[in-house]
């Protein structure tokens, strides 16, 4: 939401997308899933963006997760210093719907399914992603 606001003056596409979060020993992967099914409060940030000329795109994200390692030291090189503040914000963003530790969080493509069931899921992401955003009245 801080993010969606700082650029609501200046933001004219916005890429809509969702993650689920699933919490490890070094910090928490990002899980691609359905428009919302995932973590990203999206009546709220709609919001943000309703009363600017704004176009919207659905879009599922990476095929593979994305493993942020922020229990480990070496993963924020390359970084900027951060405020607890900021940090605190961003960890309570990722305590919402958590997967369970031990629940299997690959894709199709990352176990290797046969590009049959791969499209099958893909596809499947799409149209309930797109059966949310109408329900929101995008679509």
């Amino acid at each position: 939401m801080e993010f969606a606001k700082a650029v609501a003056g200046c933001a004219r596409h916005v890429h809509l997308k969702d993650y689920r979060v699933q919490w490890t020993s070094e910090g928490y992967r990002l899980i691609r899933c359905a428009i919302g099914d995932g973590v990203i409060p999206f009546e709220k940030i709609i919001k943000v963006f309703e009363d600017r000329s704004v176009t919207m795109a659905l879009e599922i994200g990476a095929l593979c997760a994305r493993h942020i390692r922020l229990l480990n030291a070496a993963w924020w090189k390359g970084y900027p210093s951060r405020s607890a503040e900021s940090l605190a914000k961003g960890l309570k963003a990722a305590r919402v719907k958590v997967m369970d530790e031990d629940e299997d969080w690959r894709t199709p493509f990352e176990l290797g399914a046969a590009p049959e069931a791969i499209v099958e899921y893909e596809i499947g992401q799409v149209r309930r992603s797109a059966e949310y955003l109408n329900k929101l009245g995008l679509m």
